[in-house]
């Protein structure tokens, strides 16, 4: 059996090449020529596995209108690795994509509705190690404002994180921006935040026409509220 390694082998997982089960809506059982793919779903800045997690491998294609099959499910264990084995039909060897979907808590993780590993090479009779996807607990901040008399130009506050994969906060795919201005305070405060790991805070503002810039870094634990207080 060839294995196709990416980033990153997890000693001790035995692969069963006998047979594979597909998912999709023949729900066939196929033997032999199967496609495994492994991983590990991580939360605080990539130390802890996100345990329960339901992961799916889809196929899609586009054809006019998109078409989605998903060919495999699997749960993540207690340290936040998972296991799905598929058989790739021959209509999806050369056309169309695969990738990871992940379903995690959304009121305990700060989570999307599209958290999405892309695999880049597929094939049958393969082992694939997929790379560590990151989804960030949730903390809150609540913003205020010290002296907002004598706000006149709009205050851009940004939160930034690591979030996906690769797990490098430069590749952060997770940013937060909430804006203040002369009479209102953000729609949604306190409001969630990645918790657990770096949190990069940037403040913008406008001073006799000169854009000012701050950045500080935060970690804020999971569950909790920190208040923030900007001055403009």
């Amino acid at each position: 059996m060839k294995r196709l390694l990416i980033f990153l082998v997890l000693p001790g997982l035995l692969l069963a090449t006998t047979s594979c089960f597909s998912t999709d809506e023949s729900l066939q059982t196929y033997p032999g020529s199967c496609t495994t793919v492994m991983g590990r779903l991580v939360t605080n800045n990539g130390q802890i596995g996100v345990q329960g997690a339901t992961v799916q491998i889809v196929w899609r294609k586009f054809l006019g209108s998109v078409a989605v099959t998903t060919k495999a499910k699997a749960t993540t264990d207690t340290n936040g690795n998972y296991r799905a084995t598929f058989f790739i039909k021959d209509a999806e060897l050369n056309s169309g994509f695969y990738n990871v979907a992940f379903t995690v808590d959304t009121n305990k993780y700060l989570a999307s509705d599209d958290e999405k590993l892309y695999l880049l090479k597929v094939e049958r009779d393969t082992t694939i190690q997929a790379a560590d996807y990151l989804i960030p607990r949730k903390a809150f901040v609540n913003l205020t404002l010290t002296n907002q008399s004598k706000l006149s130009d709009l205050v851009d506050v940004q939160f930034a994180s690591a979030h996906g994969e690769p797990l490098l906060p430069s590749a952060s795919r997770l940013i937060m921006t909430v804006g203040y201005t002369s009479d209102k305070l953000p729609g949604i405060n306190p409001f969630a935040v990645a918790a657990d790991q770096p949190l990069f805070f940037t403040l913008f503002n406008s001073r006799n026409g000169a854009i000012v810039r701050n950045t500080d870094t935060l970690h804020i634990a999971a569950g909790t509220t920190r208040t923030i207080s900007v001055s403009y």
